[in-house]
C-alpha cells in the first residue's frame, strides 16, 4: 500500500512540473499572438476615446487661455 503512494505522489510530482512547463509555454504563445496581432489579448480596457466638435475645442482653446493668462497677470 504505501509504495502505490508514493508511486502516485511521484507521478503527482512529475505532471505538476510539466503543468508548470505548458504553461509558461502557453503564455510565450499568448505573448507572441498579441504582439503579431498588435493587441492585447484579454485586456481591453473598454475605453472609447470622446469626440468634441471644433466648435468645442475652440472653446475650450479659449478658456484656457484665459485661465493662463490670469495666472500670468498674478506673477
Amino acid at each position: 500500500m504505501n509504495s502505490v503512494v508514493k508511486v502516485l505522489r511521484k507521478a503527482e510530482s512529475k505532471l505538476e512540473k510539466q503543468l508548470g512547463t505548458v504553461e509558461r509555454e502557453l503564455s510565450g504563445v499568448r505573448s507572441a499572438l498579441a504582439a503579431l496581432s498588435g493587441k492585447a489579448i484579454g485586456k481591453s480596457t473598454g475605453r472609447k476615446r470622446r469626440r468634441m466638435s471644433t466648435a468645442t475645442r475652440k472653446k475650450m482653446a479659449a478658456s484656457a487661455k484665459k485661465r493662463w493668462a490670469k495666472v500670468a497677470k498674478k506673477e
